[in-house]
Order: structure tokens, then C-alpha cells, then sequence
């Protein structure tokens, strides 16, 4: 477990170098240094206060999302379940497409996006996880069903408020946003995702033995002693609050949550106390690396990165249904 850490983080650091000097400017490593010496400077503000912010944007970004989807897989022991599963996402996209089109009037500013797209995601989250009942044996397949079941209302309000909508340049706002997008971060941002991965993780990893007698049945975790229905709701909220912290910053980002895990248990196991910290640096190092790649392809901002997220987690979803076997739990 160690060694993988360091070397993700190794590998951060060189992605880190590298998206610093990438850009419509390129500075060299001297430049990057002796901007310390001026906070004011063009340079300064280019690398520090914009390149930096976003890259760490898409680092917390992309640990959340992976250690979400570590969580989610092992409550729901299926392999093929991503962060988005309880409609998080959709109630996100709805919640800031009434701000985007005039629907709910909005006072907050800078706050306004990520305001209603947080309280679109928990919202329809709660919802799902409260029609669920959690009475039945079978409730983590009524949570999934009813999930799927309030994504698609959400998606077919936003696809009905797009239709009516006649305002070109809104329209093209709202689909900017649900591509996902990191060209927005700043400072206040890049605080809120760090302390969300800083309380989400410490949780998690506090759980972690838990979180491992959650692979077993229902009755065996029962028996050994464990609130299962309990754990599930807490576990189900916190990773649910972590995803939607993310969805309302930098939109819905697809495949991070699914793909990361995987990887992991493929490099230390099922364990989740060997699992947290890998699958956090390596979500991490993923996003950003996937960042610096695109700014890189189509400077100077880029392209919507989950554009590329979804380039290459979709041929990956499709080999985890041909190969079955492959890391299911």
C-alpha cells in the first residue's frame, strides 16, 4: 500500500510541473520559482493562482469521485455501480438549469451555481434513499430501482425545460456545465473540496472494517455484529454528500468513480484499509493528469473533461460486461 501511494504522488508531482508550465503561456522552471518573488505578476497569477487552482481542483475532484465509487461497489457488492447511481448527477443538472433559465430567482453570486446544483444532487438523493423505506431485504435494489427511477424524471425535466427554453446562449451554458469543467475553480472552491475529501476520507477510512464486513451477505454482517441498515444510510449519504460537493463545482464528471476502484483492488485487494488511500491518489492523479492532457490537446483552456473521462471509461464499462469475472465482488 505504501509504495503505491508514493508512487501516485510521485507521479502527481511530475503531472503537477508539467500542467504548471503548459498553457496559451509557457514558463520555464526558473520562471515558475522567481514568480514567488512578485505575488502581483503576470506570472504569478498564470501558474499559481489560476493553473495551480485548477489542477488541484481536478485532484480533490477526482479523489472524491473515487473514493465514492469505492464505497458505493462495496455496498452494493456490484461492480458495475458508479457514484451517480442514486441520481445525484441529474438532480444536479436540474437544480442549475432552474437557476440557468430564470425559474428560481437567485441572490448568491459566485455561490449560485454550485448552490443549486448541491441541493438538486442531495435532494434527489434523499428522496431516493427515503421511498426506499430500507424495510425490505432487498432494499439496496429498491435504492438502485428508485434511483434510476428519479434520474430519468430529472431527465426528462431538464429535457422539457430545454424545450422550452428559446434563450441560444442559456441552452449553451447549460450543456457546458453537464460536460464537466474545471475552468471555472478558484480559490473558495478548491477550500470546500478540500475539506469534503479531508472529512469524507477520514470517515471512510474510521469505517474501514466495517466497509470490509459489508462485502458479506446481509445476514452474515448481521451476525457479526454490524447495524447494516444503519451503516448503509450513513455510508450512502456521506459519499453521496461527497459526490454532490463535486457534481455542484465542476458538473457531472462520468467513469472516475467506476474505473479508479477497480484499479485499485486490482493492485492491493478487496481490503479497504489498503484500498482508501490508493484509490484517493490514484483518483487524483487521474483527473489531473486527464486535465493537463487536454489543456495540452486544444489550449489554452481545453475541452470538457468528461469528454475525455468518457472516452475512455466507455470502452472500459464495456470489457467489465464482457469479462464479469473481473474484479466482481
Amino acid at each position: 500500500m505504501f509504495k503505491w501511494t508514493i508512487l501516485f504522488l510521485l507521479i502527481t508531482t511530475f503531472v503537477l510541473y508539467a500542467g504548471l508550465q503548459i498553457g496559451e503561456f509557457n514558463y520555464s522552471t526558473r520562471d515558475i520559482i522567481q514568480c514567488f518573488k512578485d505575488p502581483q505578476s503576470e506570472a504569478f497569477t498564470v501558474v499559481w493562482r489560476l493553473r495551480f487552482t485548477r489542477m488541484a481542483t481536478a485532484w480533490l475532484s477526482g479523489g472524491i469521485l473515487a473514493l465514492s465509487g469505492l464505497v458505493m461497489q462495496s455496498l452494493f457488492r456490484n461492480g458495475l455501480v458508479d457514484p451517480y447511481i442514486l441520481g445525484t448527477s441529474s438532480g444536479a443538472s436540474l437544480g442549475v438549469s432552474l437557476l440557468v433559465l430564470g425559474y428560481v430567482p437567485t441572490y448568491f453570486s459566485l455561490f449560485s451555481y454550485p448552490l443549486f446544483a448541491f441541493a438538486g444532487a442531495i435532494g434527489i438523493t434523499w428522496l431516493a434513499l427515503h421511498l426506499s423505506q430500507f424495510k425490505s431485504d432487498t432494499y439496496l435494489n429498491n435504492i438502485l430501482l428508485i434511483g434510476i427511477a428519479l434520474s430519468s424524471l430529472c431527465n426528462a425535466a431538464l429535457a422539457w425545460l430545454t424545450y422550452q427554453s428559446t434563450h441560444t446562449e442559456k441552452l449553451r451554458m447549460i450543456i457546458f456545465w453537464t460536460m464537466g469543467s474545471f475552468e471555472y475553480s478558484n480559490g473558495i472552491y478548491l477550500i470546500f473540496l478540500f475539506f469534503t475529501l479531508l472529512l469524507g476520507s477520514t470517515w471512510t477510512w474510521l469505517e474501514h472494517k466495517s466497509l470490509d464486513v459489508s462485502y458479506l451477505s446481509l445476514q452474515n454482517a448481521q451476525n457479526l455484529g454490524l447495524s447494516i441498515k444503519k451503516f448503509h444510510y450513513q455510508m450512502l449519504m456521506i459519499s453521496s454528500f461527497m459526490v454532490a460537493m463535486v457534481v455542484a463545482i465542476a458538473g457531472p464528471i462520468g467513469f472516475v468513480g467506476l474505473m479508479i476502484p477497480h484499479f485499485t483492488r486490482g493492485l492491493v485487494g478487496a481490503p479497504h484499509k489498503k484500498a482508501i488511500p490508493i484509490t484517493i491518489t490514484l483518483g487524483g492523479t487521474y483527473m489531473m493528469g486527464a486535465d493537463v492532457l487536454i489543456r495540452w490537446l486544444y489550449p489554452p483552456v481545453g475541452i470538457p473533461i468528461g469528454i475525455i473521462t468518457a472516452l475512455i471509461g466507455t470502452p472500459f464499462f464495456v470489457y467489465l460486461q464482457l469479462k464479469k469475472q473481473v474484479f466482481q465482488l
